[in-house]
């Protein structure tokens, strides 16, 4: 298990829009994150309103978007597809 301090230094562009209104990590996001963002494949399964959503989306604009790796040109780099319209409102929102 990563320690959250350490998930927090790997989430510096996402922490605060994703993770701050909560204070810490849930034991599903704490769990998928550092494999999603080492590149590995993951299938996250929990109850619902345990973080998944941000669990997956997180890790992956940093890695894909806004860290030191990403494209400095314009292009499609992340799609993630919402179950519903109150989940896109909430993504929205951030």
């Amino acid at each position: 298990m990563t320690s959250p301090l350490l998930l927090k230094s790997r989430l510096r562009h996402t922490w605060t829009a994703f993770f701050a209104r909560h204070g810490n990590f849930t034991p599903v996001q704490a769990a998928a994150i550092p494999p999603i963002l080492d590149g590995e494949n993951v299938l996250v399964i929990s109850a619902t309103a345990s973080g998944k959503t941000e669990a997956a989306v997180a890790p992956l604009l940093e890695r894909h978007c806004l860290g030191p790796n990403a494209p400095d040109e314009a292009q499609l780099r992340v799609l993630y597809v919402c179950p519903t319209r109150a989940l896109v409102r909430d993504l929205y929102e951030r």
